[in-house]
């Protein structure tokens, strides 16, 4: 059962740039969350003028490698950011990319998908539990930055796939509910269990 997001705090709310390609990544900086394999892609996307920005704690084991990036002018790390920033940041993402090699249910999903902006998941980050590859975001393997640039690329290429997605993104977040949905849902399935 897929989490419900707060639709009230995470939905579309500034445009997209037309000259730049803009990516995201919300969440810990770190090995396990396949940062990695993002930069990699990254490297590989062959577009004029691209940026990404990376959003969230850094992890000790790749502080050299932010150290490195942070003088490059087409990635940003902007540590911890307040929700009401972070809906402006995803609303004018062309796509964020969660590559992680462990993890749970990532919220972080649903709520870039209210702000009607694709996702690039891993297998290991409950995307299936959420949406349909190819239709509102795409589902790679983990540890795979190819994969990844590939749907980069796609996404790079073709404006209108952009919307498409994020349009069905938007659609899909909204036909399951915010958290008051997901807890009387979740509600529903503690009782049907103790009463079995």
């Amino acid at each position: 059962m897929p989490y419900g997001v707060d639709l009230d705090r995470f939905y579309p709310c500034a445009e997209r740039s037309e000259s730049e390609f803009r990516l995201l990544f919300v969440g810990n900086i770190s090995v396990r969350k396949g940062v990695r394999y993002l930069l990699e892609a990254f490297q590989q996307l062959d577009c004029k003028r691209k940026h990404l920005t990376l959003v969230g704690s850094l992890s000790p084991e790749l502080e050299s490698t932010v150290q490195h990036i942070r003088h490059s002018d087409q990635i940003s790390v902007m540590g911890h950011v307040p929700q009401q920033d972070l809906k402006k940041i995803m609303s004018r993402s062309h796509v964020m990319v969660l590559p992680s090699v462990e993890e749970g249910m990532a919220c972080v999903q649903a709520q870039v998908m209210a702000c009607g902006c694709p996702v690039i998941a891993s297998q290991n980050t409950g995307a299936q539990d959420l949406f349909t590859d190819g239709r509102e975001a795409f589902i790679v393997p983990i540890c795979d930055s190819q994969a990844i640039a590939d749907r980069l690329q796609m996404l790079a290429d073709d404006p209108d796939l952009v919307t498409r997605m994020g349009d069905a993104a938007l659609a899909r977040v909204k036909s399951i509910g915010g958290w008051q949905e997901y807890g009387d849902r979740m509600y529903q399935i503690v009782l049907g269990a103790i009463a079995s």
